[in-house]
């Protein structure tokens, strides 16, 4: 049985093939990984490699992407089920902005700071734009729709505090929670990263809405003083609540998808990320309640969410570390089945080359660059997690050709002009243009 073909790795100097973790130049590994690989012989045919042997999934190369895969596409009808919900939360969100003028503009600064914070962690691997519009709708619709209605249940059975501190967090996490379901499903999350980065953008959209509501209420209420009040202890200490709480969900999710464990463990995975977001979420509601008798339980309920915000903080940062050796590593794998040469590999993979590179092009072409870069990154991600059943090894092969179809025609509109090189080579010429 033989080996797929390994790609060539490029061999020049570390300046050229940084690692970001140690700085070294990452050779190939004595073993291909395991991945799709052209099964030798038959150049329209992709097989799973598990890293030891050939497995049974191979499909044919097809000429384009499927509809399902199709951006704005994938999700189907569940668009409808974010759109009907959303026109009643559209209507109360218009509704609460117009109690005060500084609602609107207040929401603004925890947004930026929140979606910059989004936008940094998915700079590796940027998911489709479709996804990611998608995940923040539904935790502005569906979620707040499923809270909303869970909070009032649990009100009318056992009254206001029992509806705080358990009934609204148990239904909005969970109601958070399953997009994160229909992503795995739908293969978008692959690894604890991105899983990370989807539950991170479903709990922005929840954010979001909610505080609107809870701003324009207390300036109906108290005025711009309750606002003001409001605002800085929801917008400027706590403005990362929802993401903290759903983002041991993605977490989870992306483990789960990245390693394919048993159906009773992922069972035992995901049921404990739930748990713990709906408990950081129902302890947070319980020491805001606090306050309101004991005023002393502020400083107590700051220093846990600051620890809370340390730990994922620390978290995600490693995440995004090896997230980074992976990438440079799939992107290596599938290079030179796409056909790039060394310099285009190490102008794409290498994040100062990649930098050197952008700078001497013109606005056009860095965005062809980027998206290069962005389509080799998603091939080279779907050979991450191995098919389970002939179905999803026929979609990963719809996808993976979809994925080459997108680095052909990046490829192509990028080296219309002059192909990429490292900062090796022609320096001069990236820094005359």
């Amino acid at each position: 049985m033989s080996h797929p073909e390994l790609p060539s790795y490029p061999t020049g100097p570390p300046s050229a093939m940084w690692d970001p973790s140690t700085g070294a130049t990452p050779g190939p590994p004595s073993t291909p990984p395991p991945g799709w690989y052209p099964e030798p012989g038959a150049a329209d045919i992709v097989r799973w490699w598990d890293g030891h042997q050939w497995s049974g999934y191979r499909q044919a190369v097809t000429t384009g992407p499927p509809r399902w895969l199709r951006p704005w596409r994938r999700f189907g009808w569940w668009w409808l089920a974010v759109i009907l919900p959303g026109l009643g939360v559209a209507a109360l969100v218009a509704v609460s902005a117009l109690t005060h003028p500084l609602v609107l503009p207040l929401m603004v600064i925890p947004t930026v700071v929140v979606a910059a914070t989004l936008w940094w962690l998915d700079r590796l691997e940027p998911e489709p734009a479709d996804a990611r519009v998608f995940t923040v709708a539904w935790g502005a619709t569906i979620a707040v729709a499923v809270g909303a209605l869970g909070g009032l249940a649990t009100q009318a059975l056992a009254g206001d505090v029992a509806a705080s501190v358990v009934g609204a967090p148990a239904a909005e996490e969970i109601a958070k929670g399953a997009v994160l379901v229909l992503l795995v499903r739908l293969r978008l999350v692959d690894h604890p990263m991105n899983g990370a980065v989807f539950a991170i953008a479903v709990g922005v959209g929840f954010g979001i809405v909610e505080d609107i509501f809870y701003l324009a209420a207390a300036a109906a209420e108290e005025g711009t003083g309750g606002l003001l009040v409001l605002f800085v202890l929801r917008g400027i200490l706590t403005p990362f609540g929802h993401p903290l709480f759903t983002v041991w969900m993605g977490l989870a999710a992306g483990w789960i998808a990245l390693r394919r464990p048993s159906r009773r463990r992922a069972w035992l995975v995901g049921g404990l990320s739930v748990v713990v977001a709906v408990g950081l979420h129902a302890a947070w509601n319980a020491g805001t309640l606090a306050v309101e008798d004991n005023p002393a339980v502020f400083g107590l309920a700051a220093a846990g969410f600051v620890v809370l915000f340390v730990a994922t903080a620390a978290a995600l940062i490693v995440l995004r570390q090896r997230q980074g050796r992976s990438i440079i590593a799939g992107v290596y794998r599938v290079a030179a089945w796409v056909g790039l040469d060394t310099n285009e590999v190490v102008a794409v993979a290498d994040r100062r080359a990649y930098g050197h590179v952008r700078r001497g092009l013109d606005r056009h072409r860095r965005r062809d660059l980027a998206k290069l870069r962005g389509a080799l990154v998603h091939l080279a991600s779907l050979g991450v997690a191995p098919p389970r059943t002939p179905r999803e090894a026929h979609r990963d092969a719809e996808a993976l050709t979809a994925a080459r179809h997108d680095v052909d025609a990046a490829r192509q509109a990028l080296l219309a002009g002059t192909p990429p090189q490292h900062p090796g080579q022609h320096a001069g010429q990236h820094a005359g243009q």
